[in-house]
């Protein structure tokens, strides 16, 4: 094996979450040339008083006590009840610590050897077909997804369905994802972006299954997946904003969908959150009006100030937007935007999605610091609104360059 392999396994192996280690290494065994890998926990670099036996057996050669890791092919069943090991261990401390209450790594040790977690009362092994049917029937059942939502989302048990057959859920293993990318982009001529999204909705297939109590542990949840950003976010600069604003149409529709437009440009909300828009969202702190919502895309909060052009068209329409289909939404918008004056070539782009961008990019460019607008657009870190939002326009880098000049 290449010196580099034997790296990135080490990581994946001794990686911490949270201040949580585990550490393999082996001991004699009573047969001659092989040794019996043992595990020691530590927690915030405190360790367990004494290790525990995996049960895994190895001839001596194939252990590198270097990088405490298999370096013989051959021994793939033994690698995973390692990875699996460690996985087990990794979710007893996540719900340790979602409890909030003290515990160390001796505690961690004490729950995973006394079977506890193991002996999860899971009536009947659910294999991935069934995790991925009962994913894909949230989806269904949520009036809040749009029908080109679901349909792409179908697209996706589907494959699952064909690829995976009957394979119980709890004996995924890593090389079972990496073979299914390699299908969905050999055979099906996905791109890298499709293929990723495919995997994602079988993580989340996976942690459903688990947190409802069907599977004992998450199978793979340090797999691992990122898209590659193919092109830049389309969105309104201020100038283009204030024509779509001042635009006069006799259609009522195109006035509809340049309102709801607006109305998100000046709140951050995609398509899926203005639907669920009311007047219970406002709050009201030292007399300042502000947003609160969680996102029906990942449940996180937003927090946006209450401003006035968003503030004039919510009242407009007594807090009850229009509601529009995406698809048409997605259309209308490129017609009401080039009927505005905005160019042709940049009409093509925008669609609903652009709003909440133009917010961002606004709000980037007025000099909000980006761990601020990351909270108002309700991002899980500022890591996504760095990728996606944060490019800073020539104006802006020439006035902050003056207070240096």
């Amino acid at each position: 094996m290449y010196k580099k392999d034997i790296l990135t396994r080490n990581d994946q192996f001794n990686e911490k979450k949270n201040h949580l280690g585990i550490q393999f290494y082996p001991r004699k065994s009573k047969s001659k040339g092989y040794v019996v890998i043992y595990c020691h926990i530590s927690l915030n670099q405190k360790r367990t008083k004494s290790p525990f036996t995996t049960h895994v057996k190895l001839p001596e050669s194939s252990w590198d006590r270097e990088y405490k890791i298999i370096i013989e092919q051959g021994f793939e069943k033994e690698e995973n009840d390692l990875r699996r090991i460690k996985s087990i261990i990794y979710e007893i401390h996540l719900r340790l610590d979602n409890r909030g209450e003290p515990y160390d790594a001796e505690m961690i040790k004490s729950i995973y050897l006394s079977d506890i977690y193991l002996k999860h009362d899971v009536k009947e092994k659910y294999k991935i077909k069934e995790v991925s049917t009962l994913y894909y029937k949230s989806y269904k059942k949520n009036l809040l997804y749009t029908d080109g939502t679901k349909k792409r989302v179908k697209h996706y048990h589907n494959k699952i369905l064909n690829y995976f057959g009957l394979l119980e859920a709890e004996k995924l293993e890593r090389y079972h994802i990496d073979n299914f990318y390699k299908n969905l982009i050999t055979y099906h001529n996905n791109s890298h972006n499709v293929a990723i999204r495919n995997i994602e909705f079988l993580k989340g297939a996976l942690k459903n299954a688990f947190e409802k109590g069907h599977l004992s542990f998450y199978p793979c949840n340090d797999y691992k997946t990122k898209r590659i950003r193919t092109h830049k976010k389309s969105y309104l600069t201020q100038e283009e904003l204030n024509k779509l604003i001042s635009a006069k149409f006799m259609n009522r529709r195109y006035n509809s969908i340049r309102d709801i437009f607006v109305f998100c440009c000046y709140t951050g909300m995609d398509y899926s959150s203005y639907l669920t828009f009311k007047k219970d969202f406002i709050k009201q702190k030292n007399k300042e009006e502000y947003i609160d919502y969680n996102r029906v895309k990942n449940g996180l909060k937003a927090l946006i100030p209450y401003f006035s052009t968003a503030k004039i068209i919510a009242e407009a329409y007594d807090y009850q937007l229009p509601y529009f289909v995406n698809q048409n939404y997605n259309k209308l918008i490129k017609e009401v935007c080039y009927l505005a004056g905005i160019d042709e070539n940049k009409c093509r782009s925008i669609s609903t999605h652009s709003a909440r961008v133009t917010a961002g990019m606004l709000w980037l460019n007025a000099g909000i610091r980006i761990e601020v607008v990351s909270k108002m657009l309700g991002h899980a870190s500022t890591e996504t609104t760095q990728r996606y939002y944060a490019e800073i326009e020539l104006e802006t880098v020439l006035k902050e360059s003056e207070k240096i000049a």
